[in-house]
């Protein structure tokens, strides 16, 4: 897993479109949150949400960012960087178990700092809540609710999604079962011995005999995995085979310290290369934010509306374009034509061939190579780029263009973009179309 403080992941979670860093157009999402500042006071309100990312995929608590508009401000005091985390351990255990897995860092942005909560995906879901606390009239916590993360939003989980979670989890038992008793058969059943972490009970001879570990042994006791020596001669030490769950409480863990945080600039070319790499985005909805600041008319955007719609099946064109509405920091001629092609975005019109011209003989040439489903990236001539891109609006089998013309569009980005710019918006928004546009209803 890639570390969640480098500096390559924390500049995706930070992007811009301007060029001033401090002007975000990140949302809030299933893997983020911002608050502009951070209080002791509301350690239950945090400790919620990192339950709801350890219930899910994991993700972060921003400090020193403000909404309306989302703009970075920094820590307004030390106390985020001073508060003592036990305090935070301390409350995560109290209301919840299993554990939660976290890191907490104070890294530069800029001229400024900001506070950064980063919650591990549990391994051992549900995390669930085993205390209740009420702010006033309002309940904060509830015992027995198990917390999840919705499209920027934190809930009790559904019906739905608490089967899935409960699938997962006796699929990954079965799956560690298997391993395990796999492992203790290579072994030889007589040779293997088992220790119960949380009491320290060691079973010997198959169970017949029974050691107990004092607490204070247990603590010394340095597990190496297997293949791997003790550091340390002499030190007491066990081998271990798979991982140890934490049986403590809330844990922290440390990374490597961040120098700076260099945010993503969603540049068009940028904007289209994530489409064209089809890995998805923590956060589509800033793209289309991005879309409303640019000037141009040809964008891909329904690529970006189905994924929003992957963690918020509610998501339609109706809500699209009530969120585009909403936006109204550094929008240009980009929001005015995407709002128009939410109306009607009948705007590809094929490119006419006649075969009775000669000079169309080209495009006809090419037409029929990029149809040709023997036809591979490299059997494609780098030469008449222009006239490939025009006819690209004339493929209309959905394989074709997700096999051959976004990779084909994905590496005429890389190189000939500046040469291109026009036609590859376009041609790259009618893929987009084709592919994507009926999920937006």
């Amino acid at each position: 897993m890639q570390d969640p403080f480098s500096e390559k992941r924390l500049g995706k979670v930070f992007k811009c479109n301007t060029s001033n860093p401090y002007k975000l157009i990140s949302r809030e999402s299933s893997t983020l949150e911002f608050k502009e500042s951070f209080s002791v006071q509301a350690l239950c309100k945090y400790a919620k949400t990192m339950a709801a990312f350890a219930n899910k995929d994991g993700g972060y608590i921003i400090f020193g960012v403000k909404d309306k508009p989302r703009t970075v401000v920094g820590l307004n005091s030390d106390t985020f960087e001073l508060f003592d985390e036990e305090k935070l351990v301390k409350k995560l255990n109290e209301f919840f178990a299993p554990e939660i897995r976290y890191e907490r860092r104070v890294v530069p942005y800029g001229d400024v700092n900001i506070g950064v909560i980063y919650v591990y995906a549990s391994k051992n879901k549900p995390i669930i809540c085993k205390g209740h606390f009420q702010n006033g009239e309002r309940v904060v916590l509830r015992e027995g609710a198990i917390y999840y993360r919705y499209n920027g939003q934190t809930s009790e989980i559904k019906y739905s999604d608490l089967i899935i979670l409960l699938d997962n989890k006796l699929s990954a038992e079965r799956d560690s079962w298997l391993k395990a008793i796999t492992k203790m058969a290579s072994v030889g059943m007589g040779k293997v011995s088992l220790l119960n972490m949380s009491n320290g009970e060691l079973l010997l001879n198959g169970g017949k005999a029974k050691v107990y570990i004092d607490s204070d042994t247990m603590k010394e006791i340095k597990f190496i995995k297997e293949g791997e020596f003790s550091e340390k001669k002499g030190a007491p030490t066990l081998k271990l085979i798979g991982e140890v769950p934490s049986v403590t409480g809330a844990v922290i863990k440390k990374s490597n310290p961040v120098e700076k945080i260099v945010p993503t600039n969603i540049t068009e070319k940028y904007y289209l290369q994530t489409y064209l790499n089809q890995t998805g985005t923590d956060s589509p909805l800033s793209y289309i934010d991005a879309y409303c600041g640019f000037s141009v008319k040809y964008m891909p955007f329904y690529y970006y509306a189905y994924l929003e719609t992957k963690t918020n099946p509610e998501f339609n064109k109706e809500k699209l374009r009530s969120e585009i509405i909403k936006n109204k920091e550094d929008c240009k001629q980009g929001k005015k034509h995407l709002l128009a092609r939410i109306e009607n975005d009948d705007n590809f019109v094929q490119e006419v061939i006649n075969l009775e011209n000669p000079n169309h003989k080209i495009k006809e040439d090419l037409l029929q190579l990029l149809n040709n489903k023997d036809t591979k990236l490299k059997n494609i001539p780098t030469e008449n780029i222009d006239v490939q891109l025009k006819v690209m609006l004339n493929v209309t089998d959905e394989e074709r263009i997700k096999n051959l013309i976004v990779p084909l569009l994905k590496k005429y980005t890389e190189i000939y973009y500046d040469q291109y710019k026009p036609l590859l918006r376009k041609a790259i928004s009618y893929t987009d179309k084709v592919l994507y546009g009926k999920y937006l209803v």
